[in-house]
C-alpha cells in the first residue's frame, strides 16, 4: 500500500507532466478504494479508465509486445476500450486498437500494430495527460 500524500504533493504529480508521474497516478488509483479489478471499467468512470487501461496497452505493447497485452487482458475489457477509444480517444486509436485485438495472433499484423504503438508513443502521452488533468478533482479525491 502506498502512503498518503498531501495537497502538494498531490499538486505535483501533476507537474512536471512527465512519464513518471503519469505512472504514478495510474499507480495510485489501482490502489484506490473505488478501483475493482473484477469488472470491465475497473469502477472508474471512462477518463479514469482510460487513463489506467490506455496506459497500460501502451507499456505492455512497447515493453514486450502488443500480444501480451491482448493475450492477458479480457475480452470484456477490451471491449470497453475500444467503445472508449471511439467515443474519446484521439484518431486513429481506436482502429490500431480494434487491429491489435483482431490480429494479436498474427505475428506479421502485429509487428505493424507494434510500430504504431511506438511511433504514437508522444500522442499517446499527450492524450493521457489531457485524460489526467480533465479527472484532476477526481483523482485528487480518490489517491489524496
Amino acid at each position: 500500500m502506498t502512503t498518503t500524500l498531501d495537497p502538494l504533493q498531490l499538486e505535483a504529480l501533476f507537474n512536471p507532466r512527465d512519464h513518471g508521474n503519469l505512472v504514478e497516478i495510474a499507480s495510485r488509483l489501482v490502489e484506490s478504494p473505488r478501483f475493482d479489478p473484477t469488472v470491465r471499467d475497473y469502477g472508474l468512470d471512462e477518463s479514469l479508465f482510460a487513463l489506467v487501461e490506455g496506459l497500460q496497452w501502451f507499456a505492455q505493447s512497447i515493453r514486450s509486445g502488443g500480444w501480451t497485452y491482448f493475450a492477458l487482458t479480457s475480452p470484456g475489457r477490451q471491449k470497453r476500450m475500444l467503445d472508449v477509444l471511439w467515443r474519446i480517444g484521439p484518431a486513429g486509436f481506436a482502429a490500431a486498437y480494434e487491429s491489435g485485438m483482431a490480429n494479436w495472433r498474427n505475428p506479421e499484423r502485429q509487428r505493424d500494430i507494434d510500430r504504431w504503438v511506438q511511433e504514437s508513443e508522444d500522442a499517446s502521452s499527450d492524450w493521457l495527460w489531457s485524460l489526467a488533468l480533465r479527472g484532476r478533482r477526481e483523482i485528487m479525491a480518490l489517491i489524496g
